[in-house]
């Protein structure tokens, strides 16, 4: 207790307050600033989490659910999300996400969209992530959530995933790396497969494959020098699942968009810790293997 309340007398003393960092400094993070604490501000909130057909409470700090109110976070794999989609453009994705989560926004007035995917080649954001920058200077994005009789003002955010929730000041670098091609590899005969024209324009290039050399007399060129690897995506599903275990401490609702399998032992840890998750999945790769039965807490599926 002492030690928790000298942490909270750090923080300069007001009222309650959610705020979003600037984006060129904690990279979107929340700060929390308290008043000082008292006894009475270490209510608990309750949730009641079944796990093996045996009920059991995760308890939830008064600082926990005071954090995460007036908002909801939405985790989104952005490379899982369709290509049809993502070619709309950004807005368009919060659009959808809005539509599909409106139902859960209760009293929240923002919707805070955190983008993952491989952002950086080496220490340089890559092309793709330059555009996104570009497209989210056009955020805060306002949206009206309507019912029968009233209506109000949700604020949708956006940042690129470039460190952890638990560590905001760090970039995490190197998140998108050129695979090189296999050290050893063939190539068949187009005849082989069915390819009936003499002469095949291919033949001289499974020559160039399979001898590792120009079928040119004098030519140097060799397969290595012409032939590169994909690129591919580091430490990205490792940094949304950290993230997701890590709000689901301080949120009571959160939302993640991806239907990749890699994602759910964090769907899971977030539930043992007692937050409503919502799962919008995005129809991409999508399986399952019959993990979201059985599922601890309160677990909701939607389609994007």
């Amino acid at each position: 207790m002492g030690v928790l309340f000298g942490l909270m007398i750090a923080v300069p003393a007001g009222n309650r307050t959610d705020k979003v960092a600037d984006r060129n400094g904690l990279h979107g993070a929340r700060i929390w600033v308290a008043p000082r604490l008292s006894r009475l501000s270490l209510d608990t909130d309750d949730s009641t989490v079944v796990q093996g057909g045996v009920p059991f409470v995760r308890r939830r700090s008064a600082f926990e659910v005071e954090f995460s109110r007036g908002s909801m976070r939405v985790l989104v794999d952005y490379d899982n999300v369709h290509v049809q989609v993502r070619r709309q453009g950004l807005l368009y994705v919060a659009d959808r996400i809005f539509e599909a989560v409106r139902t859960f926004l209760s009293d929240d007035t923002r919707l805070e969209m955190r983008l993952y995917g491989g952002w950086y080649e080496a220490d340089k954001l890559t092309r793709r992530a330059q555009d996104l920058t570009v497209e989210l200077e056009r955020f805060p994005y306002p949206l009206w959530l309507k019912d029968r009789a009233t209506a109000r003002l949700v604020t949708v955010t956006g940042v690129l995933a470039q460190s952890l929730e638990a560590l905001p000041k760090k970039l995490l670098h190197a998140t998108y790396r050129q695979r090189p091609p296999a050290r050893q590899f063939s190539c068949d005969a187009p005849h082989l497969h069915g390819c009936t024209t003499n002469p095949c324009p291919v033949a001289a290039l499974v020559d160039f494959i399979n001898n590792k050399r120009c079928p040119t007399s004098g030519c140097t060129i060799t397969p290595k020098q012409l032939l590169r690897g994909v690129g591919e995506q580091k430490l990205v599903d490792t940094m949304l699942v950290s993230d997701l275990i890590h709000v689901s401490r301080l949120d009571g609702v959160i939302a993640i968009v991806t239907s990749d399998d890699d994602i759910w032992p964090g769907i899971i840890n977030a539930l043992v810790n007692g937050v409503h998750l919502i799962h919008v999945r995005t129809g991409n790769d999508s399986s399952h293997m019959g993990y979201s039965s059985d599922l601890p807490g309160k677990y909701t599926c939607l389609d994007l």
